[in-house]
């Protein structure tokens, strides 16, 4: 058993040499006592008590605490998880506590604050530890470096950030050194130098710098000097000029601009004075070279321009770009065989005309298929091919223009109503009959299969309720008849809805009917005041519509 004498109490004065409550003292026992044996509730009733007769009873308080965070005894506090100073008992256990209970408490909490502080600062450790252990690029170093930046002091987490830094500069040396190596315009060199500069002062990364910076003024300077040098006009001159001013002070690079530019000058005063040359010497000269020149030209008309324009005619016609192939050989007049050529590709171009109608013809689409037949205008067999449109055509299935049964009442269908005619509309209140009845439609989700839509619902129940709401933009007290079936090759989720929220719907149905690459949803509704109907004749309403 404990002895409880002035030291167990901090070092203070017994409370009941102080206050005179001979109880008091026992009673802190007893609940001291209680917490080694772990009874916590007893210990604070015994606490309770002291603290009725000594509302200002440190040990009492302390006592409490350590009920509080299911301590069994005082040293053990400093092993709490979190520090405690925020519990109430603490606070006045401080407050009312000698020198000697306040140190004690303070020693505690600074152990459980540098035992946490520690052990975060492991957490951490280990995380960066991994990152660089498994670091392949520079995201990862840089992420490592981070995380080790965040614990310094903390074992060798200085070093191991130095060393995820290295690591770090040394991907970003290689990665510039690939790019200075393959380089092949001056960006790229750019970009090299960029990277180099970015590690300055690793192992030779500024002497890189250095290198691309001149590999790209040299790449500059040699496209440059060779438009230079190529030059057949005023105009190279000048660009040339340009790109020697973007490097200036590298080796001539400011003398050749303005040589460039000199000989820019030049050249257009040469054009000029060609120009003027000519207006003044014209007679002179025809008289000289006459014969030369009717020669020159008749050559010039009769022979190199039509054999290069052949030759641009041949080369259209061999990208297969028979119509402009065809006008360039009819405008020849005859040249060599231009004629023929100009024919086969007329072949070509109606061929391709043909084939597109053919293909409209297989897809149905006869109006379409038709209007391209006749526009060929006999060719091959189209004329044919265009009646057999028309024959087809009208044997095709036609929109519906029947009345519209539903729940007992003939609704009118427009007559040629097509779902497809409304593709992503929101119909509305497509027909109406005398008697209130409503049919809505929604028409045509191009992005919507029955997998999609079901794999958003545990239950074809759920599916279906969400279904209705969709469509009406009601929701109902009541479903029943939920049904996921094959209707006509078709899958088709239907649901029937009772008390509908709405001020005068008393009845409703809801449909969604999934196609290959389409659905289409329907909605019908009985108001108050008609007939009621049942499924079976919303079924019968959708064999009436053309989808």
């Amino acid at each position: 058993m404990t002895e409880y004498n002035s030291n167990t109490y901090g070092g203070e004065t017994p409370p009941e040499a102080r206050n005179g409550f001979p109880n008091v003292t026992a009673l802190v026992k007893r609940g001291f006592l209680a917490l080694e044996d772990g009874e916590f509730r007893t210990a604070v009733g015994f606490f309770e008590q002291a603290l009725n007769m000594d509302a200002e009873n440190a040990q009492a308080y302390l006592g409490k605490l350590m009920a509080d965070l299911q301590v069994k005894r005082r040293e053990d506090l400093k092993n709490c998880a979190v520090p405690f100073e925020g519990n109430g008992n603490c606070s006045k256990a401080l407050r009312f506590g000698d020198e000697a209970l306040k140190t004690e408490l303070a020693q505690a909490l600074r152990q459980i604050r540098e035992r946490n502080e520690n052990a975060r600062r492991e957490d951490i450790y280990r995380k960066a530890a991994l990152a660089r252990q498994q670091a392949q690029d520079e995201a990862s170093y840089v992420e490592a470096e981070r995380l080790f930046r965040e614990i310094p002091g903390w074992r060798d987490a200085d070093e191991r950030a130095e060393e995820c830094g290295t690591a770090l500069k040394k991907c970003v040396y290689n990665r510039a050194s690939l790019l200075r190596r393959d380089a092949k315009t001056d960006g790229d060199y750019t970009e090299a130098a960029r990277l180099f500069g970015q590690i300055s002062g690793f192992e030779d990364a500024d002497e890189r710098t250095e290198e691309c910076e001149a590999a790209r003024q040299d790449d500059v300077y040699g496209r440059a000097l060779a438009k230079l040098e190529k030059a057949a006009g005023a105009g190279d001159c000048s660009a040339a000029a340009d790109l020697f001013r973007e490097i200036p002070g590298w080796r001539d690079a400011d003398a050749k601009a303005a040589e460039a530019l000199d000989k820019a000058a030049l050249l257009e005063a040469k054009k000029k004075k060609r120009v003027k040359r000519v207006t003044f010497g014209v007679l002179g000269a025809v008289l000289c070279v006459a014969v030369l020149s009717v020669s020159a030209w008749l050559v010039y008309t009769y022979v190199l321009v039509p054999n290069k324009a052949y030759n641009e005619a041949a080369g259209l016609m061999d990208e297969g770009k028979y119509k402009q192939a065809a006008a360039a050989f009819d405008s020849l007049g005859g040249y060599k065989d231009s004629a023929e050529k100009a024919r086969a590709c007329d072949t070509a171009v109606k061929d391709a005309a043909y084939d597109e109608a053919v293909g409209l013809m297989d897809a149905g689409k006869y109006e379409k298929a038709i209007a391209a037949f006749e526009a060929l205008e006999g060719y091959r067999d189209s004329t044919d091919k265009a009646e057999e449109c028309k024959a087809m055509a009208e044997a095709a299935p036609k929109k519906s223009s029947e009345p519209l049964e539903y729940y007992g009442v003939t609704l009118d269908v427009p007559a040629g109503f097509s779902a497809q005619d409304y593709r992503g509309e929101y119909v509305g209140m497509l027909f109406t009959s005398p008697d209130k009845e409503t049919i809505f439609v929604l028409m045509y989700n191009d992005s919507i299969t029955y997998d999609d839509f079901m794999s958003r619902y545990s239950t074809p129940e759920d599916a279906a309720k969400e279904l209705f709401e969709i469509i009406s933009g009601e929701s109902s007290g009541s479903y029943r008849d939920v049904k996921a079936e094959t209707v006509n090759g078709k899958t088709v989720l239907s649901v029937h809805a009772d008390s509908v929220q709405s001020n005068d719907i008393s009845e409703a149905s809801a449909k969604i009917v999934f196609f290959e690459d389409h659905a289409v949803f329907i909605f019908a509704a009985r108001r108050e005041g008609s007939a009621p109907g049942d499924l079976a004749a919303l079924d019968a309403s959708m064999e009436n519509i053309r989808f």
